[in-house]
């Protein structure tokens, strides 16, 4: 009966030590990871490539400060009405990543994307024609050729000089026309576009000197607020950035845009038949003005 005992014994030593063995490295695991975050993936965009077809774009988020690495097998996406695996990546950088995988499956189907962390803990995500749609990269046309850099410092702004540039290779030719950017009258050498200019504090009168010696054609005048606006000839626009101790920068007047363009019924065509609707009420009537006079 000793021996049996002392068999049982020996057992549960056996078995408390198999436990201890393995308890010290999962322990120690844990301890390690105390702070680990758990990586989050997600579906980046879809974007609609025609005739029924989409292409999924994945991408993740690694709040770690070092990077995460899974099986190979532990990471997949399942697609074809999930008929078909295939493994994707499986090392996470730290940080957020854009579309770094993507898989073209058709409007009727869908892209699942699943992660097994070494924690077992399963994560899937699913593109699929309803996902947040790839927003189209415009390109934005400035009107202008921009300056290196896109800056500049001269009293004219980038705008101006520019335009100047653009004379002073054929001045005598020079025969561009009002467009979203400049208003323009004349051509070759006369040709003169309207500016607002703003004087320094307190010396707005002296700006105002300069810019009549200039030949400066003032439109209207607004000394509370130091502006200006008037037409100047463009062969004279670098000859503004040396009025810098009074003029605190021109710029182009820029043309007023809208969404709508007025029809012409008669002789008037403005925004103010527009903001009226008076051009609406001529259409509707047929009248252009033929053949009335107004007195003022």
């Amino acid at each position: 009966m000793k021996i049996k005992h002392t068999l049982k014994k020996d057992i549960r030593i056996f078995i408390s030590a198999i436990m201890l063995v393995f308890a010290i490295p999962f322990q120690s695991i844990g301890q390690d990871n105390i702070n680990h975050k758990d990586i989050i993936i997600y579906v980046s965009c879809v974007e609609e490539l025609g005739d029924g077809s989409y292409l999924a774009h994945f991408g993740y988020d690694n709040p770690n400060d070092y990077v995460v690495n899974v099986a190979k097998k532990s990471s997949y996406i399942r697609f074809n009405y999930d008929k078909s695996k295939r493994f994707v990546m499986n090392n996470f950088q730290p940080g957020v990543y854009e579309k770094v995988f993507s898989h073209e499956f058709n409007s009727d189907d869908q892209v699942d994307w699943t992660v097994i962390p070494s924690n077992y803990s399963e994560r899937t995500v699913t593109a699929n024609s309803s996902s947040d749609p790839c927003y189209v990269e415009l390109n934005i046309i400035p009107g202008y050729d921009p300056p290196a850099g896109g800056k500049v410092y001269s009293i004219i702004g980038a705008e101006l000089n520019q335009l100047f540039e653009f004379y002073d290779e054929d001045p005598a030719g020079f025969s561009e026309v009002t467009d979203m950017i400049f208003q323009i009258r004349g051509a070759g050498t006369a040709a003169e576009v309207l500016i607002e200019v703003i004087a320094v504090e307190e010396h707005y009168p002296a700006m105002m000197t300069l810019l009549t010696g200039l030949g400066f054609d003032v439109l209207s005048e607004n000394s509370g607020v130091k502006q200006a606006i008037g037409w100047v000839k463009i062969s004279d626009l670098l000859t503004l950035n040396e009025y810098f101790a009074d003029m605190r920068y021109a710029r182009p007047r820029y043309p007023g845009v809208s969404n709508y363009t007025v029809l012409a019924t008669g002789l008037v065509k403005s925004e103010g038949d527009f903001v009226m609707h008076s051009d609406f009420a001529r259409l509707g009537y047929d009248v252009d003005g033929t053949g009335i006079k107004i007195g003022v």
